[in-house]
């Protein structure tokens, strides 16, 4: 069981390894695939975790895995205006006020004991994405991200920077992050669609000579839309070079509200669907990704597999994706000199494009990522 909601590998809904990995797995008639749609009764060999389990809420609440405090942080969060009805009888210290945006996601703690109590032979493949604390949302969930990997019998890291934050630490606004001591940790790196995300297919029509595209489903300022923006206003004066954004960086709190102040910017808005958001990285010539903290940005390897050379910055897991030994699919942006990144991908863009291809076609291919995942669940079904 990949234990994430996987309604449709072709939704695009900013989340994209479960639906890859749940793809890959189920195309294999060695295993019955479910995801957290599943039924939980059936027997299960190998459970897939993901991260602190972020997809389960009180709605999927069942009786065995119940929690009280759950139940309080949902109470809290739909009612705003019941803490100022209980301050006026009771001391909103006594009713968890103060602590419920830091609980655990003890619903989801309890979940995995049920399901290790049917199952008691259950081997738990625990897959990690970036530390909650790093990126500041669901403030109390590394917590439970450490009570998961306690019991996990194989951590999977996707990238070396993540086993890093995770079993080193960094420093958060809320002071170091939590430090994991798995029993067993890999690394297997993130693995892309290239029958979906290929250098072939069809393209909508874009404009311009130079076409850079930057996608991100997320506002959050750290996914650089400042910098893409500083970038365009730099270029302003070549009208062959356009950039175009997907996603949702309208609503980025810092920069959003600038981006129509740019002739050379065109918002083409969400994408949902993962067979348009391939025509569009088709149809551009650069990808621009200057997000920083991501542990292997997927959106980094559609657009490699799609002919895309990357800039990127080198922060969290994006050096990985686009430098491999002998072979470089992308530049780093220059601080201070950011222009230069353009200037030289697209004076040497046909060597950047086979490198970004042949590495995808080395490391990154899906069947790659599902050749590493099977490996470990065999020798886990067979230990």
């Amino acid at each position: 069981m990949i234990d994430y909601p996987v309604p449709s590998a072709e939704r695009y809904l900013g989340v994209s390894f479960p639906p890859v990995l749940y793809s890959a797995l189920v195309e294999d008639t060695n295993f019955e695939v479910l995801d957290s749609g599943g039924r939980d009764q059936r027997e299960i060999d190998v459970l897939v975790v993901i991260s602190g389990g972020s997809h389960r809420s009180i709605r999927n609440m069942r009786f065995s895995s119940f929690s009280s405090k759950a139940l309080v942080k949902e109470v809290y969060q739909r009612f705003d205006r019941l803490p100022f009805f209980l301050g006026r009888f009771c001391s909103l210290h006594r009713t968890r006020f103060y602590q419920h945006l830091a609980f655990r996601n003890y619903e989801y703690e309890n979940r995995l004991k049920h399901l290790r109590a049917r199952n008691p032979s259950l081997k738990i493949i625990h897959r990690l994405d970036g530390s909650y604390s790093n990126i500041c949302k669901r403030y109390g969930y590394d917590q439970t991200v450490r009570k998961i990997n306690q019991i996990a019998d194989v951590t999977v890291h996707q990238s070396e920077y993540s086993r890093k934050v995770w079993e080193t630490g960094v420093s958060t606004v809320f002071g170091k992050s939590v430090v994991l001591q798995p029993k067993r940790s890999i690394v297997i790196p993130n693995g892309v669609d290239t029958r979906l995300f290929g250098s072939y297919g069809s393209r909508i029509p874009l404009s311009g000579e130079t076409k850079i595209l930057h996608v991100s489903a997320s506002p959050n300022p750290r996914k650089g839309l400042y910098k893409v923006l500083q970038l365009a206003g730099l270029l302003d004066g070549n009208v062959g070079i356009q950039f175009f954004l997907v996603g949702n960086q309208k609503n980025d709190p810092i920069c959003g509200r600038d981006i129509e102040k740019f002739r050379n910017v065109h918002y083409l808005g969400p994408v949902n669907d993962r067979q348009q958001l391939s025509s569009i990285y088709r149809a551009a010539d650069i990808f621009l990704f200057p997000s920083e903290k991501d542990c292997s940005p997927n959106v980094i390897l559609e657009a490699m597999a799609c002919g895309l050379p990357v800039i990127t910055v080198d922060s969290g897991g994006n050096k990985e994706l686009i430098q491999k030994s002998d072979l470089v699919g992308g530049l780093i942006l220059d601080r201070k000199n950011p222009v230069l990144a353009v200037q030289n991908m697209i004076e040497h863009y046909e060597r950047f494009q086979a490198g970004a291809l042949e590495i995808v076609e080395r490391y990154h291919k899906k069947e790659i990522m599902k050749k590493n995942y099977v490996d470990v669940i065999r020798e886990l079904i067979d230990s």
